[in-house]
């Protein structure tokens, strides 16, 4: 039964094993080496095991894209190790309605996770506009918005004002999908962007329901009654 080292768990035969296990134990530090080193893949890949690295490759962006995001796998998740932003940009002038309604940019999540998230646009016209990033292309509401800012603007002697809102960002809970950006308020919005960061990724197979179980407390064992 081959051992392995104590940081990468590279295994490696012993005196003791067969000769014959020479060529599955060659293989086994193969396979290990391909997941320590890892590769630039565009899913999270399944199987993964602790120490693996992943340099996950992220399209949808509009600027620098695509973006390469690096990962170590530890105890059931991905942690970002670094890498760019996804940054999505539309310059196109919209008008808000009255109820909050996706009118993009959005953002394709690679994967469910916690991201870090910053968001804004220029708003004009004399009427109030709000920008609220929210995974679910429906049932918007700034309570339910992943986050959320408003910038007012109110009559200037008859002129149009001009005014940038941007959020200085936040971290997400766990959310997976597409990120819509959606606005509502009657002013006019323009140079709308998304920037998106992870955080930690769950591994592949993984839904929030196992995610909020993992975070669950877990009941302590009491002491084994007495005979």
């Amino acid at each position: 039964m081959p051992s392995s080292t104590p940081v990468y768990a590279l295994p490696y035969p012993l005196p003791t094993d067969q000769v014959s296990e020479g060529a599955n134990d060659i293989k086994a530090l193969a396979d290990r080496l391909e997941a320590v080193l890892g590769t630039t893949v565009a899913a999270i890949p399944p199987g993964a095991i602790d120490g693996q690295r992943l340099a996950l490759e992220v399209h949808g962006g509009t600027v620098g894209d695509p973006s390469v995001w690096s990962f170590v796998f530890k105890s059931g998740y991905w942690l970002f190790t670094g890498g760019a932003a996804v940054i999505v940009r539309d310059d196109a002038t919209i008008l808000t309605p009255g109820a909050y309604t996706a009118m993009g940019p959005n953002i394709a999540l690679p994967a469910l996770g916690i991201y870090d998230l910053a968001y804004g646009c220029r708003f004009s016209d004399q009427a109030a506009g709000w920008m609220a990033p929210h995974c679910g292309a429906s049932g918007w509401d700034p309570q339910d918005a992943v986050a959320y800012a408003a910038t007012a603007h109110t009559g200037y002697g008859g002129g149009e004002p001009l005014a940038a809102a941007a959020s200085n960002g936040c971290y997400t809970g766990w959310i997976s999908g597409t990120l819509y950006s959606a606005y509502r308020g009657g002013a006019n919005a323009s140079y709308r962007w998304l920037r998106v960061l992870p955080l930690t990724l769950a591994a592949a197979g993984m839904t929030l329901d196992d995610v909020l179980d993992d975070a669950a407390p877990k009941p302590v064992p009491g002491p084994e009654p007495k005979a």
